[in-house]
């Protein structure tokens, strides 16, 4: 599993050290973050996206926030070992029930250099020849754009994106901003 959301690895920390923590969230359909105070139980990963579950302070219940949500740092706001898990909570079923619909899966159709490439053959739909010598036309599956674009432009010059636009959009995009 791979995670490139900034806020993973202090609230992986968090859980660890019992530590509770603030940050900004952006919420779906709000035009703006809000500060969020939270009780971190455990980070989970479901349908390849990652999110924080626990007491939410401000509203006095549990809540789930997906890490690709959060904006800015991630901050302790008191010291560690102070929070408790209340018995039987299950963070993976919290997940589950708070996202209980698989994103929709969309189909690439990707340029790969020969003898490149091996974390998207593995998981190809199709591969056969390219339409120029050294490539071959990869088919594979994917449902967040955001995370497989920075998993496409991972791959440099090795990988170039056919279909769909979008997709190259974002890809090119993100090489672009690296550049920068």
């Amino acid at each position: 599993l791979q995670t490139t959301e900034a806020a993973f690895t202090p609230l992986w920390e968090a859980v660890r050290d019992q530590r509770p923590v603030s940050f900004s969230y952006q919420a779906a359909g709000r035009s703006s973050p809000q500060q969020r105070h939270l009780e971190p139980w455990g980070v989970v990963n479901r349908h390849g996206r990652w999110y924080a579950v626990g007491l939410d302070t401000d509203r006095g219940e549990e809540r789930v926030f997906r890490l690709s949500r959060i904006t800015g740092p991630v901050s302790p706001t008191g010291g560690a070992g102070t929070v408790r898990v209340p018995d039987g909570v299950d963070v993976h079923q919290a997940v589950r029930s708070w996202d209980a619909e698989p994103p929709a899966q969309r189909t690439a159709v990707l340029l790969v250099r020969a003898g490149a490439g091996h974390g998207l053959r593995q998981f190809a739909l199709s591969q056969q020849p390219g339409g120029r010598p050294g490539w071959d036309r990869v088919e594979v599956h994917f449902s967040d754009r955001g995370w497989f674009c920075k998993h496409l432009a991972s791959f440099g010059a090795d990988v170039v994106v056919a279909e769909p636009a979008d997709l190259r959009e974002a890809v090119i995009d993100q090489l672009t901003g690296v550049l920068a």
